[in-house]
């Protein structure tokens, strides 16, 4: 039985809880979708709360890596053209700057563009010495030094006249990106990355078709900054939705915890299902509020980020189920079993 009212609270956004279901001893089971922070794909080396971003890179030869390529009634034309990508080693790390900036992760991040590479050889992947990494630490306040040590930017601008006379364009553009991470500790590690963005068009004509696409030195330099983007969201945690569950019997804690949990109040609402939990006795609507208090509790940990906590709530929410030798307490055995893997997953 659907219950049409909606209850509104805010976590990171705004969430609706509805009414899914109503079972013996006046119980409700409520549906909400709630955003989880997850730990970041990559992790930089602990203790770091001042990092800084340093071009380690060569410049790319202007000949090397571009393409412009005919593709007219089954015959191809290709041809080597010169670009300029001496700037996208700064682009890309201001994109990285910019997402680990915003993330609030760290006290600071810098940036140092001008390349400290002198080697002139680009297709080689140096990487600075621990005395540099600790010179550069103690002049600009950092914990850790993240350098870029190659960007190598290869595209191709390919016109295609195709079967029904009209004409396809397209320009790829694919960087690859190597990085060393290195603490002042002496923690080291290497991340490399390869992206490729693709613009497409197609028009009547094959000026139309080629002007539709973005100018090559803009679209390598929008490419470099995707790619320090990219590469920064790997280090910071990332939010994502998932489905949730509160349970409302008659017990009076359950109860107000319920109604203090939809005006916001989580603190009191937690205090009232830690109440609910402790109840006493083998009655089956003991049994039960023991269970939906913990089940309460362990979400709404969990929907702060306390995963510990949330575990040891959801496994004695388990335990209660258990105990309660009905339908409803099989089924949620089941349930809050796979629901403690996820938790011990995101730990």
């Amino acid at each position: 039985m659907e219950n049409k009212t909606q209850l509104r609270y805010m976590r990171s956004s705004t969430v609706i809880l509805f009414l899914l279901i109503s079972v013996a001893l006046n119980a409700q089971q409520w549906h909400t979708t709630i955003e989880l922070k997850t730990p970041p794909a990559k992790t930089m080396p602990k203790g770091t709360n001042n990092l800084l971003l340093v071009n380690n890179t060569s410049t790319q030869p202007d000949d090397w890596g571009h393409t412009e390529t005919r593709v007219f009634y089954m015959m191809t034309t290709s041809n080597s053209v010169n670009a300029d990508v001496s700037a996208s080693p700064v682009f890309c790390l201001f994109g990285m700057e910019k997402v680990l900036s915003e993330s609030g992760e760290f006290e600071s991040v810098s940036i140092l563009d001008r390349s400290l590479n002198k080697s002139g050889q680009p297709f080689s992947r140096g990487e600075l010495s621990k005395t540099q990494t600790d010179s550069l630490c103690r002049l600009y306040n950092a914990d850790a030094v993240m350098a870029l040590n190659q960007l190598l930017v290869s595209d191709i601008r390919e016109i295609i006249l195709t079967q029904d006379q009209s004409y396809y364009a397209y320009l790829q553009v694919i960087e690859i990106s190597s990085w060393t991470i290195r603490h002042k500790n002496g923690t080291t590690s290497i991340y490399q990355q390869s992206d490729t963005l693709l613009w497409e068009a197609e028009k009547d004509s094959e000026e139309q078709a080629l002007a539709a696409l973005p100018d090559r030195k803009q679209a390598i330099e929008d490419m470099a900054m995707y790619v320090g983007e990219q590469t920064g969201q790997l280090f910071i945690p990332q939010w994502e939705k998932a489905d949730r569950y509160y349970y409302e019997n008659s017990d009076k804690n359950i109860r107000e915890g319920m109604r203090l949990f939809e005006h916001m109040h989580f603190q009191e609402a937690l205090a009232k299902w830690y109440a609910a939990s402790l109840t006493e006795g083998k009655s089956r609507k003991a049994k039960q509020t023991r269970a939906y208090a913990f089940a309460n509790m362990a979400a709404l940990y969990e929907s702060e980020g306390d995963f510990r906590t949330a575990l040891k709530c959801a496994q004695e929410a388990q335990k209660s189920f258990s105990e309660l030798n009905t339908a409803e307490g099989r089924q949620q055995q089941v349930n809050f079993y796979h629901y403690c893997k996820e938790i011990q997953g995101r730990l």
